[in-house]
């Protein structure tokens, strides 16, 4: 379900981060479903990263407020 691609996704951006990637220098993008899991991934995950890019895309209406609005910093692109 969307939970385990999150954290799939989560694992990946630590990776990512272990391995000397900044999390401000990394851009999560997805297309459609995958734009869905991006927002949720991007904007759940413990470090702020420099942007997320949704096309066609929606956030979840179970995305905790709280989480979110810790990341109004990052910039975000929507588009249908």
């Amino acid at each position: 379900g969307m939970q385990e691609a999150i954290d799939r996704i989560h694992s990946l951006l630590q990776a990512a981060v272990d391995r000397g990637f900044p999390p401000e220098r990394i851009v999560l993008c997805g297309f459609s479903q995958g734009g869905a899991l991006a927002l949720q991934a991007g904007l759940s995950f413990p470090h702020t990263l420099a942007g997320i890019c949704s096309v066609a895309g929606w956030l979840s209406s179970g995305m905790p407020a709280a989480e979110a609005a810790e990341r109004w910093e990052m910039p975000i692109l929507m588009c249908h």
